[in-house]
């Protein structure tokens, strides 16, 4: 099944809907699920200000068997939704973020229809 075409899994913390960085990356087609948290940790200062953070600490292994710890984080909606702009941004810089298909179609750019490609 495709990965974008599932559902996002909701864990609520301290009552509040949230969802798993690795798993927005997912659905917005991240080669490396784990590259979103380079964006979480550029704006990190702004996202704490839309609410708490919710950090996570787990454990990844690495290729030689290491074992490495880093923060997950858990997002709220405010925090996504920003997540997901820059992470449009990303690409369109074309930074290898995110994957090329994730750009605004020309046209369309908040309801505006005088805004050409050239100017995304």
């Amino acid at each position: 099944m495709n990965d974008q075409a599932t559902a996002l899994t909701i864990t609520p913390i301290n009552g509040e809907p949230r969802i798993l960085d690795t798993d927005l990356a997912v659905k917005l087609g991240y080669e490396r699920p784990r590259a979103i948290r380079q964006i979480i940790e550029r704006y990190i200062s702004h996202l704490s200000s839309l609410g708490y953070l919710a950090p996570h600490r787990v454990a990844q292994l690495r290729s030689n068997g290491a074992t490495h710890f880093v923060d997950a984080y858990y997002l709220n909606r405010k925090q996504a939704l920003f997540i997901i702009t820059q992470a449009g941004r990303q690409t369109r810089r074309n930074d290898g973020l995110g994957p090329a298909r994730h750009r605004i179609s020309p046209g369309k750019h908040r309801g505006n229809p005088n805004v050409a490609k050239r100017d995304l």
